[in-house]
């Protein structure tokens, strides 16, 4: 049995990069098959974690296919490179949300995180709206010089925003106000 436990475990914990999880709750996700033949090279090639304990790579927490280019969402430590361009995290982790063409060369790459540990991206794509939802420590600051998230705030802040699926520019972040709700059991009231 304790054998079997550890099998299975070490399967899981080296998944590869190719295994894409689904985008938020829905039941549908990206597999290898969906992908052309380029994509899949491009992610064999890049910096893409093959464990969870890999160091200085993307863990990959949620795909989607729009227009057969593959949207991840996921989070990395340290450095790393995509396409030519060094993207540094700022804090324990970063989130980071990149769209990859199906002639495998990368659309754009976007990073949001500050100095704590910004992790749980999940996006999912509706009616031409590209939703992220996420998790960061203290505050960050958004491309367009704005701070979201608290410095006061001892925990993790849920976040939502949206991108542009085209260019990766943020329509907007913004700290969810039902976020602590998921989380915070003493906040839970119901019938006994």
């Amino acid at each position: 049995m304790v054998v079997l436990c550890i099998l299975i475990l070490g399967c899981v914990l080296s998944l590869s990069p190719l295994i894409l999880f689904s985008d938020s709750e829905r039941i549908d996700s990206v597999t290898r098959d969906e992908l052309s033949n380029e994509q899949i090279i491009s992610l064999e090639e890049g910096p893409f974690a093959k464990s969870i304990k890999d160091d200085n790579a993307i863990i990959i927490t949620s795909a989607c296919l729009v227009n057969n280019s593959l949207i991840i969402a996921g989070e990395f430590s340290g450095s790393l490179i995509i396409a030519g361009i060094e993207y540094r995290s700022q804090g324990s982790s970063d989130i980071l949300v990149a769209s990859l063409y199906p002639n495998g060369t990368w659309a754009w790459v976007e990073v949001l995180g500050g100095e704590g540990n910004d992790r749980d991206a999940t996006i999912e794509y509706d009616e031409g709206h590209l939703i992220l939802k996420g998790s960061i420590f203290g505050e960050i600051d958004s491309r367009d010089g704005s701070t979201v998230g608290s410095a006061d705030k001892n925990g993790q802040q849920r976040i939502i925003a949206e991108l542009a699926v085209e260019s990766g520019s943020w329509e907007f972040i913004f700290v969810d106000p039902f976020g602590d709700l998921v989380s915070s059991s003493s906040i839970w009231c119901g019938w006994r």
